[in-house]
């Protein structure tokens, strides 16, 4: 059902805010709710560790539950993503989300309107894109997922 297709490694060095990470990523656009969050400090990067990290990317066959893949990456040893592991996975691996949308099913999620979202990396007609999506908890095989390995 989910299965291991690439892991990437990313590293945070030196104290950064999320608004000079979507600048350095060269995104084509940059989502409304993105902008918004980095701009009130709703998405920060205040309590990540610097150092190196492994982001393991898995991919699912069919339609599958936002639980259901946070039980099977717990399975593979994996653990969920932070706001960071997102930027810094789109900064210094822009190619990977060529390849297809990435989805982080990160803790906590963000919440605006009464609603949950989850940063994606994807394309448009435009090219790179970063976004937050609100999906419902169900997803279909054209996603990818993102997990910190542990």
């Amino acid at each position: 059902m989910v299965k291991v297709i690439a892991e990437l490694t990313v590293e945070l060095t030196k104290k950064r805010t999320i608004e000079g990470i979507i600048k350095a990523s060269g995104y084509n656009e940059v989502n409304f709710l993105i902008k918004e969050g980095a701009q009130k400090k709703r998405l920060s990067l205040q309590d990540e560790v610097y150092g190196e990290r492994k982001i393991v990317l898995v991919g699912i066959d069919d339609s599958i539950s936002s639980q259901e893949v946070l039980t099977e990456a717990r399975r593979l040893g994996l653990s969920r993503p932070t706001y960071g592991d997102a930027f810094l996975l789109g900064e210094q691996h822009p190619d990977e989300q060529i390849s297809g949308r990435i989805v982080f099913l990160h803790d906590p999620q963000y919440s605006w309107s009464g609603h949950s979202f989850n940063l994606v990396l994807d394309t448009s007609r435009k090219g790179r894109v970063i976004s937050l999506i609100s999906s419902g908890g169900w997803w279909h095989s054209g996603f990818r997922f993102a997990f910190r390995s542990k």
